[in-house]
């Protein structure tokens, strides 16, 4: 009994930072990490949640091209557009650590792109793609994940998301020129 209440670590607040010191006096830091979830504001817009998630073995945190650069990327498009940030979460490859929130809204996005994708398309113009059916849209509502603001999704909030989606989208294609 003694012998476990020896190697009992004791967390301890510092500042921002989480040190653990066990009763031997000992000091060690456990490696986290920061990631994103996505929450509804009331006014119905998706934007980023900073969380802190421990690292898992392996990862890195630091360097071009790694988890919180990519996230870091994703949070950046949020701020600044919400259809950019669903287009940004949905093409991003090598992100880890998804939350549920995450994951439902990168799926709604690759929806969107697959559609896309399969749309017969004129040669300077893309088409716009319409909503999922009503049927489809309450589907994806009963599927909704526990997250900050989920009272405030309805059928014609969903709609609405994919109706913005899809007007950046013919908007960054008209920009680019490239139709």
């Amino acid at each position: 009994m003694l012998a476990a209440i020896k190697t009992t670590a004791i967390p301890i607040a510092v500042s921002t930072a989480r040190f653990f010191f066990s009763t031997k006096g000992r000091a060690f830091v456990p490696s986290f990490t920061m990631t994103f979830d996505l929450v509804i504001t009331p006014a119905g817009r998706i934007t980023t949640r900073q969380i802190e998630q421990r690292q898992k073995r392996g990862e890195s945190t630091r360097g071009n091209g790694t988890p919180n650069v990519r996230w870091s990327v994703v949070a950046k498009a949020f701020a600044s557009n919400q259809a950019e940030g669903l287009f940004e979460l949905a093409t991003a490859s090598g992100l880890s650590s998804f939350t549920p929130s995450c994951i439902y809204w990168r799926d709604f996005a690759g929806r969107y792109l697959t559609e896309l994708c399969h749309a017969p398309n004129g040669a300077t113009q893309v088409a716009a793609i319409p909503p999922p059916e009503s049927g489809d849209l309450n589907a994806l509502l009963l599927n909704v994940p526990p997250m900050q603001g989920g009272e405030y999704v309805s059928c014609e909030h969903l709609e609405n998301i994919w109706r913005g989606l899809d007007q950046w989208v013919r908007n960054e294609v008209t920009s680019s020129g490239e139709g």
